[in-house]
């Protein structure tokens, strides 16, 4: 089964006109995207948005301007078969076989694509490319649809199926502008049945450097996961593992499968396998998500996270509040990989006093910190943190306070200092409530790595926790759970480092 354009009957063939009135526009073709070889087209419809659509989702709008039938499915893995000879033996019928990679509704969508049956070679290997459009609105009612193909191979046979394209699309996006006036009348597509769940960061980076962030195993690791690995084509998975002990393959490990993708530019991935405790796995089956990019001004970037696919029952909607914090916190930890800061540590350890010894790496949390949110409810109400050293340096004093509109409750005082006989840093907490924790806290690279035990008046319970430091003006802050044999994420938080004030006398205050 494969999936092409032929000049076959019905088809759009190549004619030698140049394009006019709202005709196929294009760059040079196969403007290099990050080193790849790729098609770029645009053309703009005088038609809504809504309705041009429809003209790529449904088979009547295939039908309209593009090949004789059509069946489309408009679903993640959903036919995409466009035939321009339907009466054809099978595999001689035009498009067979393709299928929906991704969609964005009104905005985004992608499908595969293969060689046409005059390059045999590639056709029966079921050798794949990939397409991407997108909608825009333009001037008076029109829309802007720009195209793009990605994937080649190769080779000859792979030299001959870029030409061959090269000259075909031109003319599939001519006749999309030419049956503008058809697409208004034209059948609904299948409608989500929630809206998606957006969000959007700014980020003080150019998008090589966020695309490097977010889709390579040395970027992901520097600031969103322990560990990481990554496949990246369409197929592709990306593994992935928060927890610093855990290994890729464990039940903690997420799978994504990367479904399409155009280079600094976005991505789709779908999760194909969950962690073990993730309470919505039937939920999670319909989801999955689009990130973009997009280049603004002074080499920063536009970063927006959709995720797609939810529905309204209870499940579906419990993992939407889930995803609705979650996505919003990567986000912000990306924003803050990416930040300008390390300026304030030195005055926050006192003017430019030099820390030394075994609690050195400590020093970067002396000063005040701050998080949005709880503990309990990340909607409400705040945290702060102070730290300040005691006795000559020789130990960390930490105050953890709640902040809510009625004023600061101390509800965590911890004591951290170098133990002389278990050769560690060890630490005491006591809480509000009357629990008492005692751990150790071990140093690696930008990460600090807390565990400890929690003794209640009937109880017992393991802890781990990381402050992981994208930059010296913020933490990332996560903790851990023993779940029987199993450590198991229970928060995670984004902390930032207060402004330090100054008493009359000049000296550091707060």
């Amino acid at each position: 089964m494969s999936c092409s354009v032929e000049a076959q009957p019905g088809a759009v063939k190549p004619d030698s006109g140049a394009a006019a009135n709202g005709g196929a526009a294009s760059a040079p073709a196969g403007t290099p995207i990050s080193g790849e070889r790729a098609i770029r087209l645009e053309t703009v419809v005088d038609a809504p948005r809504t309705a041009v659509w429809r003209a790529w989702t449904t088979a009547a709008g295939i039908e309209s301007f593009f090949a004789s039938k059509a069946r489309v499915d408009l679903a993640i893995d959903g036919v995409f078969e466009v035939l321009f000879s339907p009466d054809a033996p099978e595999g001689s019928r035009g498009a067979e076989g393709c299928r929906i990679l991704s969609y964005l509704p009104y905005e985004m969508l992608s499908f595969d694509w293969s060689a046409p049956p005059s390059i045999p070679s590639l056709r029966n290997s079921g050798a794949r490319t990939h397409v991407i459009l997108r909608f825009r609105d333009a001037e008076e009612g029109k829309t802007a649809v720009s195209f793009v193909q990605l994937g080649f191979g190769t080779g000859e046979d792979w030299d001959a199926y870029y030409a061959y394209f090269t000259n075909a699309w031109p003319r599939v996006m001519k006749n999309l502008a030419a049956n503008a006036a058809r697409y208004s009348a034209l059948p609904l597509p299948r409608e989500p049945e929630a809206a998606p769940l957006r969000h959007e960061v700014e980020v003080d980076a150019a998008p090589d450097r966020v695309w490097e962030a977010l889709t390579t195993k040395q970027g992901m690791e520097s600031w969103m996961v322990a560990h990481a690995d990554v496949d990246w084509r369409v197929g592709g998975k990306i593994r992935t593992n928060y927890d610093p002990q855990g290994v890729l393959g464990d039940p903690g490990t997420i799978e994504n499968t990367i479904l399409a993708y155009e280079p600094l530019r976005m991505y789709s991935i779908k999760a194909t396998r969950a962690p073990e405790n993730f309470p919505f796995k039937r939920a999670i089956d319909g989801m999955w998500s689009v990130l973009e990019l997009a280049p603004l001004e002074s080499g920063r970037t536009r970063v927006t996270l959709t995720g797609l696919g939810f529905g309204n029952d209870e499940e579906s909607q419990a993992m939407r509040s889930f995803f609705e914090r979650g996505n919003a916190l990567t986000l912000e930890k990306l924003r803050s990989k990416f930040a300008p800061g390390g300026t304030q540590r030195a005055a926050a350890v006192g003017e430019g006093e030099a820390v030394s010894g075994p609690l050195a790496s400590l020093a970067r949390l002396v000063g005040a910190w701050h998080m949005d949110g709880t503990w309990e409810d990340p909607s409400k109400g705040s945290i702060r943190v102070e730290n300040e050293w005691g006795l000559n340096h020789r130990v960390l004093k930490t105050k953890s306070f709640r902040v809510s509109e009625s004023g600061e409750q101390l509800v965590y005082e911890t004591f951290s200092f170098w133990h002389p006989q278990k050769k560690q840093i060890v630490f005491y907490s006591i809480s509000a409530g009357g629990t008492v924790y005692d751990g150790v806290i071990a140093a690696e690279g930008d990460t600090l790595t807390y565990t400890w035990a929690g003794y209640a008046a009937d109880s017992v319970t393991d802890y781990r926790q990381t402050l992981r430091f994208p930059d010296d003006g913020t933490y990332i802050w996560t903790v851990f759970v023993k779940d029987t044999e199993e450590w198991k994420q229970i928060k995670e938080g984004v902390l930032r480092r207060e402004a330090p004030t100054r008493r009359a006398d000049g000296a550091p205050g707060r």
